[in-house]
């Protein structure tokens, strides 16, 4: 329950916080840094997992090129897929549901353990 009341000491702990971080920039400047390296960190794993994608769309796209087949969509196919999908979730009922969360909670269990 502690996080969810506050109490007067947190409340000065937090002024002085802000209190020091206001008379000494530097620290601001550090987090700053710090900050910015973590987002440059997570924007470039992005940027990999983006890069690995696209090849592997590019190797697929050239074996079916080889094989001689076409990969064409149309607006309508896709429509007709997003349709399907709908209508089949629809058809799952709540104990189905919960069948697939029990599931994956014994999955993250054996791979937790």
């Amino acid at each position: 329950m502690r996080g969810l009341l506050h109490s007067e000491k947190d409340t000065y702990s937090m002024e002085l916080i802000l209190s020091n971080l206001k008379t000494q920039p530097i620290i601001v400047l550090i987090l700053a840094v710090i900050i910015a390296l973590i987002v440059f960190t997570i924007v470039k794993k992005l940027l990999k997992v983006v890069a690995v994608l696209s090849l592997v769309l590019c190797i697929y796209a050239g074996y079916m090129v080889y094989k001689g087949k076409t990969i064409t969509l149309s607006r309508q196919q896709i429509e007709q897929y997003k349709a399907d999908r709908m209508n089949l979730l629809k058809d799952i009922s709540p104990s189905q549901v919960r069948g697939f969360l029990e599931k994956a909670d014994r999955i993250k269990n054996v791979l937790s353990e």
